[in-house]
């Protein structure tokens, strides 16, 4: 069987103008701050260099970029698809830019992780990026984006951590149904938090507009569930609600229910949403 290998252009460059290259690429702000692009980008660089192009598959990838254990299974992760589509894009923000002169082009064709090395002088073609490759999304230029982050579990019990996540993945759900509304799946969300901590930078590599955070107490049967949203580019918060109510082995789903389509009624009002609002019973409580 034939192994696919990068398409090089006749005027091949030698290792160390490639490797200049990188320097020039690495000081651009879309890499600068970013350990886990250039450790990337490297790493692809120097396997093909080195004739391992055949070995540049995810799991390698997940565990000598990103260092995940021997055991990762990319069928169950999708943080290299998540972080590939990241340097794609950062790359046609370089060549759009300080790189648009460059001679040496660099990139990395959709559909595998085999970089790309050409002349601008002979080659006629784009640098090719994957802007919907986060969640198989197509954004319409009159939605939000928006994104549901991990909420936070006070409690170190397992029975409210499965809530926890529930709550999540049915009010990412949920948000899929409303009227210009684009979300992002909850697993490529989670996947991304596990890796990065710092949420504007989470939401810069989502594209999302809007960031839904939350955080879960529970006390005795009392439940107190706190939720909010914010403005990615300024960090402002744009709106808050807090839900109390009472939660127990019988009736998990119906508080998942409750606390969703209250948030999903509350957001209808938000004027991001460009809202319709309908009349609906609240029972929240002002964050």
């Amino acid at each position: 069987m034939s192994t696919y290998q990068p398409a090089i252009s006749k005027n091949v460059f030698p290792n160390k103008a490639i490797a200049r290259q990188l320097e020039k690429i690495f000081i651009d702000p879309h890499f600068a701050d970013s350990e886990i692009l250039k450790r990337f980008l490297t790493f692809i660089i120097e396997e093909m260099l080195a004739g391992r192009s055949n070995q540049l598959k995810e799991y390698t990838i997940a565990v000598n970029v990103l260092d995940k254990p021997v055991d990762f299974n990319p069928k169950e992760n999708g943080i290299v698809r998540i972080h590939a589509g990241r340097l794609r894009r950062a790359l046609h923000h370089y060549y759009s830019g300080s790189g648009m002169t460059d001679e040496i082009l660099v990139s990395i064709p959709k559909g595998n992780y085999i970089p790309m090395i050409s002349n601008r002088a002979s080659e006629s073609s784009a640098v090719i990026t994957d802007d919907e490759e986060l969640s198989g999304r197509q954004k319409t230029d009159e939605s939000v984006v928006v994104a549901v982050l991990p909420f936070l579990c006070l409690n170190n019990h397992a029975s409210l951590q499965m809530f926890t996540e529930g709550l999540c993945l049915h009010l990412t759900e949920a948000l899929m149904h409303m009227k210009k509304v684009t979300v992002i799946s909850f697993q490529a969300v989670k996947s991304l938090c596990e890796n990065i901590h710092d949420v504007r930078e989470v939401a810069t590599i989502l594209r999302a507009e809007y960031l839904i955070s939350g955080s879960i107490q529970f006390h005795k049967g009392d439940l107190r569930a706190n939720i909010q949203m914010m403005n990615s580019g300024s960090c402002k918060q744009v709106w808050s609600k807090l839900y109390e109510g009472k939660l127990s082995q019988a009736n998990v789903f119906d508080v998942e229910d409750e606390i969703t389509g209250q948030v999903c009624n509350e957001l209808q009002v938000v004027p991001q949403f460009n809202p319709k609002p309908e009349p609906v019973a609240m029972r929240m409580a002002a964050g």
